[in-house]
């Protein structure tokens, strides 16, 4: 759907007989998973442009059709969180996949909210005693910054807080620069699924538990 300059440029063009320039709107579309399991139905809609490709400038002047998609419903998942995830965290990871790409930005700060709210559920306080010299009377404690707690989960998953440090930075770059891309949160995404995999993923712990069952009855009994 070409906007109103492009349109006219189009008139123009045609004319005169000559080629069309580079051209802009928005797009509309439906997308389909192809995988047989699924075949989940979204709507698409973003922005497009008629560009000239300059990769090959020997070749001189190639036009492509570019989309850049701004929406998508029903919300794509980024990645499937393990089962036992909170459903705190999970609401936060759904509303970043539900505006990456008409925000980039909110989406990494709704992030960096997600790695604040799973400190939270593992356990890691959201507060700190100011120390005794030149503390107001009536404020007591103070607000551990996002840095900070992830150094005190360093000590209970020290893997898992690497992981959640990186995403944090991505998360700030949403929160103060603002000038994040999808790739960008993306990269985020995977710090946290990893993060998130240390924490919940019990599927390699489950295969040893068999395992050993296996070897303690010295058996193996089909189908189970």
């Amino acid at each position: 759907m070409p906007d109103r300059e492009s349109r006219e440029d189009v008139a123009a063009y045609q004319a005169r007989g000559g080629p069309a320039d580079e051209l802009s709107g928005q797009f509309t579309g439906r997308l389909r998973c192809d995988r047989v399991e699924c075949q989940q139905e979204y709507a698409i809609a973003g922005d497009w442009a008629y560009s000239v490709n300059d990769v090959y400038p020997e070749d001189g002047p190639q036009f492509i059709d570019m989309f850049k998609v701004r929406y998508v419903a029903p919300t794509l998942p980024m990645f499937s969180p393990p089962p036992a995830v909170p459903d705190t965290v999970n609401e936060l990871l759904v509303e970043a996949a539900s505006i990456v790409w008409s925000s980039p930005s909110g989406a990494a700060n709704r992030l960096r909210q997600a790695v604040d709210q799973l400190l939270t559920e593992r356990g890691v306080p959201r507060y700190a005693l100011r120390p005794p010299k030149g503390t107001p009377p009536k404020r007591s404690r103070r607000s551990l910054t996002l840095h900070e707690r992830i150094t005190r989960f360093q000590a209970m998953s020290p893997a898992a807080a690497e992981a959640l440090e990186a995403a944090k930075w991505i998360g700030n770059g949403g929160s103060h620069d603002g000038d994040l891309d999808v790739a960008d949160v993306l990269n985020g995404v995977d710090f946290i699924a990893l993060a998130l995999r240390y924490l919940y993923d019990t599927t390699d712990t489950d295969l040893m538990r068999k395992a050993r069952s296996i070897n303690k009855a010295r058996r193996y009994r089909p189908g189970r």
